[in-house]
């Protein structure tokens, strides 16, 4: 298959009998043993379709020599039989009676003869016609059966041996163009017109041919009758003996004819040979080698093009929020704190002796949340009721953008500064805030007391990691998440868990997913909506500021996550800008840390 690709043979100088063999290949020597091994192919099957055709002609005279003698033994035993049932036995005839006799055997060799040639031009007339349909074809054994007949007869006409040379050469190469391309091709159909055109001359010559040896046949026919009345003179016993002994002699020659030609077959056997002859052994005619420089040259600009046009593309068809103007602007709604990238194995970063920069960063988010809050309460100040806020509700985009993440280390911020509160996994589908909080996923929760299994003081868990911070589980995964989080149960459920706890944070599924946390949007006070660097959509801002404008979540504000250093260069109109400082746990690291780490 390699090869079919580099391997070409061209006619010299237009002759069809010359042939031109080129192989490109890197390889010089593999080049000349391949085509090396192409001629040895060819000969190989040049002497394998000799071989063939002569099998079937020796196979042919085996079963002809057969038969043949099975009627030379026949004729013998009727000419011993003959003899002894009339005591006869062979002597001198009358001059006269012998020139009967091979006047006679004579024309009965001639009548022998013609019917021999009827039955050729016959066989030869049945050729040419299935030849001239649309799918006839001669093939190897029809080609044998035409040269023998055509060699047994005189065809009448003006260079008969070559037109029927000619005729063959045609069909044998019909037969090589029918294998390899279709009727369509151009040369076929010039080819279909000679070769018809030499089958009706060749027909009409056996025709006429066939009539002469008609007319002959008939004047034999006279002949032999005017002979056997003469003969009716010689005794009666003289014909019937020569009959049979003319049958023996024409059965013997007719043998010894069929082994000669057997014997002649086997030689061509044993001597076959191709025709073939290489006129120039194969060589190398040139060399081209490639150049060096240039491979360097192309390699070194591919090597620069290809990766600029892999980072082209990842900005081009890139569609996550990337900057902080990308969120500036899809939407108006607030964004009130940017959290770092956790560069940490820990998903808890806030404790009460931390003083990294990830844990200024949630005290930074929960300085804004009461700025965004107290903001909240001065603009609705003649509206009954309006009191400092309690219940949170957190919710993102999509699967994977931070969310529990950001409602642990938010809670345990509130817990650090005093205040008594309580992680709500109201993710009844997917939870993860057990994990997070190391503790067991498959403990009864909140789906098990919605189905009114339990109380809701038993599943009300509190933290070893700060006395002020509690969390209840999402329970068995119900079949009906959503119309459980729509039960009064959870909105009785709700505002007990604001009389008993100063902040209530309710870790809900995203948004984009489901609509659960669109059920519980009036049980909250606050959405914070968590937008993810490099990983949240930015269609996912027109899912808040749909929110917004059409109030199905309660005063939503935007919370920046998994933010690298030049991501968190300002401030976002609450508090003041906030950057990487050098806080405990965050000195700066070399350029090679990520090579060379310890441990």
């Amino acid at each position: 298959d390699d090869f079919q690709q580099v391997y070409q043979v061209n006619k010299v100088n237009g002759a069809t009998s010359v042939l031109d063999m080129v192989v490109e290949v890197a390889n010089e020597k593999k080049g000349v043993e391949f085509l090396n091994a192409i001629i040895k192919a060819y000969d190989e099957q040049v002497i394998h379709d000799k071989n063939r055709i002569a099998n079937k002609t020796e196979g042919f005279l085996l079963n002809r020599i057969e038969e043949i003698e099975n009627e030379l033994n026949i004729s013998e035993q009727i000419m011993i039989d003959f003899m002894l049932k009339n005591e006869l036995i062979l002597s001198d005839l009358e001059g006269k009676a012998e020139l009967f006799r091979e006047e006679f055997q004579n024309i009965q060799a001639q009548k022998q003869e013609i019917n021999v040639q009827k039955s050729s031009y016959d066989r030869l007339t049945q050729i040419l016609q299935e030849a001239g349909r649309e799918s006839g074809k001669l093939d190897y054994s029809t080609t044998y059966d035409f040269k023998f007949y055509a060699s047994q007869i005189q065809i009448p006409g003006r260079n008969i041996d070559f037109l029927t040379d000619r005729f063959i050469e045609l069909a044998e190469g019909k037969e090589t163009l029918v294998g390899s391309t279709t009727n369509k091709y151009p040369g076929m159909n010039q080819l279909n017109q000679e070769m018809d055109s030499l089958r009706n001359y060749l027909l009409n010559g056996l025709k006429t041919g066939l009539t002469e040896l008609n007319q002959l046949e008939v004047q034999l026919k006279q002949k032999e009758d005017m002979l056997y009345q003469q003969l009716l003179t010689l005794p009666e016993l003289r014909i019937p003996f020569e009959k049979v002994q003319r049958i023996l002699s024409l059965k013997e020659q007719l043998y010894f004819s069929l082994l000669q030609q057997r014997e002649q077959i086997k030689l061509s056997k044993a001597t076959a040979v191709s025709e073939t002859k290489v006129l120039m052994d194969p060589r190398t005619m040139a060399v081209v080698s490639a150049s060096t420089t240039k491979v360097y040259a192309y390699g070194g600009l591919l090597g620069l093009l290809f990766p600029l046009a892999i980072i082209a593309a990842m900005l081009i068809f890139d569609q996550s929020v990337s900057d902080p103007e990308d969120v500036k602007k899809y939407t108006n709604v607030p964004v009130i704190a940017s959290i770092g990238h956790n560069n940490s194995a820990q998903q808890i970063v806030v404790t009460e002796s931390a003083r990294s920069a990830m844990s200024e960063m949630f005290r930074l988010l929960r300085s804004n949340l009461n700025f965004y809050n107290n903001n909240l309460a001065g603009s609705t100040a003649k509206v009954a009721g309006v009191k400092e806020q309690q219940t949170l509700l957190v919710t993102s985009s999509v699967s994977g953008d931070g969310k529990t993440f950001v409602v642990v280390n938010l809670g345990m911020t509130l817990a650090v500064a005093g205040k008594s509160v309580c992680l709500v996994n109201v993710d009844l589908r997917k939870p993860k805030l057990a994990r997070y909080l190391g503790q067991d996923d498959n403990t009864l929760g909140l789906s098990n007391y919605l189905a009114g299994h339990i109380s809701l003081d038993e599943i009300i868990k509190p933290l070893d990691i700060s006395e002020h911070l509690y969390y209840i589980p999402s329970g068995i995964i119900p079949p009906n998440p959503s119309e459980l989080l729509l039960s009064d149960k959870m909105r009785k459920a709700v505002e007990t868990l604001k009389e008993r706890f100063d902040v209530v944070i309710l870790d809900a599924p995203p948004i984009g997913a489901v609509a659960d946390a669109y059920a519980l949007a009036d049980q909250a006070d606050v959405t914070l909506y968590i937008v993810r660097y490099k990983h949240s959509h930015i269609q996912s801002l027109n899912l808040i500021q749909s929110a917004k404008d059409e109030n199905k979540l309660p005063n939503p504000a935007i919370v920046l996550n998994d933010a690298h250093q030049y991501q968190n260069r300002y401030g976002y109109g609450y508090g003041y800008g906030y950057g990487y400082g050098y806080y405990q746990g965050d000195e700066p690291k070399k350029w090679y840390s990520k090579f060379f780490k310890k441990g």
